[in-house]
């Protein structure tokens, strides 16, 4: 019997919980799947207030007398995504949109994006969402920490401002400063990036060129911040803030500023796997632990996740499990009950007990795009037991020395100082339940990120050096 559950998850507000417990459907094959428990959260994620108008007008000027520029407001700016994956295994995509600029100058609540749509946020203080957010999904704060998701110039320019060094795993609304910078262009409009990671912005100077998709930084969470994004934001010649979306509702505009304009909530699957356990997601900003695997042995619960960008009520995903002869083993579909969440996953589970051994194929086809997750399935004595992975260390807070040991085989331990730079790196493969010693003697009080590397996986903890008083 093959038994599949679901589960749906969006991005950090407002948790939602519902359970349809007597929703069984039984397909022509015998395939039984229950829709279990629905978990969700809305979608907007306050930003900081951030008034730049006054702050751009004077650097402007200052950056065009010091470096002779001259702008031209007769140019047209043409903007390419602000965002790039960094990662050596990208994901279908790695971002959604979280929130558009707000077109309505009312509030509180009362929201407009360029598309007459309410994908956008107020507060009640009169703040309205001037820019766009580009949030890093799935897995934000594992792809934070990793380096993943890269913030690029959307468009040449010179670098009017830049700041850094600001704390940067923010979880809520808390005022504080943000690492990012603004690039003065040739039409004489701004574009900023904002909320980055701490110690990840560009090393040139204020005053220097970039170019279109050059480096400026990594995707965090620094200033008033509920999660690692990219808020992005244009003030044009005028020091008026625009939208660069083409649409009936933006009036900021004429025309497109994007070479390719992005199509509106873009619906796709963002990353397709198989797990051995649901993923974690601990407490922010603690990083995720995503439990994926590609092996498994009969009895072993597989599960399927699917991770959304832009789920919406009535959406279809046709789903198949196929043998390693390429005959197909089920097939069945689900229908979205829910209204829209830029950012959602979604799981099946199924315990295969045949003989099928090999490769088989999880396939999902969602908005006429098919995705494909291969797996091995392998008789018992030819892989390990799926177990669930424990990494230990301590002490904690620790003194002359560090112990870490783990029921996975280590094959790199990185020990990196708060400002993220590398302090230790061990690179010894160890046994499943050994124990490597750390020498902390000579390291500085303080806290420490420590990322332990098996073969499937990365792991990363917090630990403090506090030195014995004499």
């Amino acid at each position: 019997m093959l038994l599949l559950a679901f589960s749906l998850i969006s991005c950090p507000i407002i948790l939602i919980s519902q359970t349809n417990e007597n929703d069984f459907i039984k397909l022509a094959d015998g395939t039984i799947w229950k829709r279990g428990e629905f978990q969700g959260v809305l979608t907007l994620s306050n930003e900081d207030k951030i008034d730049l108008k006054s702050l751009n007008d004077s650097l402007k000027v200052s950056l065009i007398k010091e470096f002779q520029f001259n702008a031209d407001a007769s140019k047209d700016l043409f903007l390419q995504l602000p965002v790039r994956n960094n990662s050596s295994n990208p994901d279908a995509a790695f971002y959604t949109i979280s929130a558009y600029f707000d077109h309505d100058p009312m509030f509180p609540d009362q929201v407009l994006d360029y598309n007459c749509g309410d994908l956008s946020y107020d507060l009640s203080d009169g703040y309205n969402h001037a820019g766009t957010d580009f949030f890093s999904w799935p897995f934000p704060w594992e792809k934070m920490y990793n380096d993943e998701i890269q913030v690029i110039a959307a468009a040449p320019g010179i670098i009017i401002f830049k700041q850094d060094g600001f704390f940067d795993q923010n979880c809520d609304l808390n005022n504080s400063d943000w690492n990012g910078c603004g690039i003065l262009h040739d039409d004489g409009s701004t574009t900023w990036y904002i909320h980055m990671k701490k110690n990840s912005i560009t090393p040139k100077d204020v005053g220097q060129p970039v170019a279109s998709g050059e480096y400026l930084g990594v995707v965090g969470s620094s200033g008033t911040s509920v999660s690692p994004h990219l808020h992005f934001e244009i003030l044009n010649s005028d020091n008026k803030y625009i939208d660069p979306f083409e649409g009936s509702c933006n009036a900021t505009i004429n025309h497109s500023m994007w070479l390719d304009q992005l199509p509106y909530k873009e619906k796709a699957i963002v990353k397709l796997t198989t797990n051995s356990k649901l993923p974690v997601l601990d407490d922010c900003p603690e990083p995720e632990i995503t439990y994926e695997s590609d092996q498994f042995v009969p009895n072993d619960t597989i599960i399927f996740m699917i991770y959304l960008k832009n789920i919406s009520e009535n959406d279809l995903l046709e789903l198949s499990l196929h043998r390693p002869d390429h005959t197909t083993y089920a097939t069945w579909s689900w229908t979205s009950p829910w209204p829209f969440y830029a950012a959602s996953w979604l799981y099946f589970y199924a315990v295969l007990k045949n003989d099928d051994f090999g490769e088989w194929n999880f396939e999902v086809k969602y908005n006429d795009i098919n995705y494909h997750q291969a797996f091995q399935y392998k008789e018992t004595q030819n892989i390990y037991e799926n177990t669930d992975p424990v990494i230990k260390i301590g002490p904690n807070p620790a003194s002359s020395e560090l112990t870490i040991s783990s029921n996975l085989i280590i094959k790199e331990i990185q020990i990196l100082d708060y400002s993220g730079i590398e302090k230790l790196k061990l690179s010894e493969k160890t046994h499943p339940n050994s124990m490597v010693f750390i020498n902390t003697s000579s390291m500085e009080n303080g806290l420490y990120f420590i990322k332990i590397y098996t073969e499937n996986l990365v792991f990363t903890r917090k630990v403090l050096i506090r030195k014995e008083s004499r």
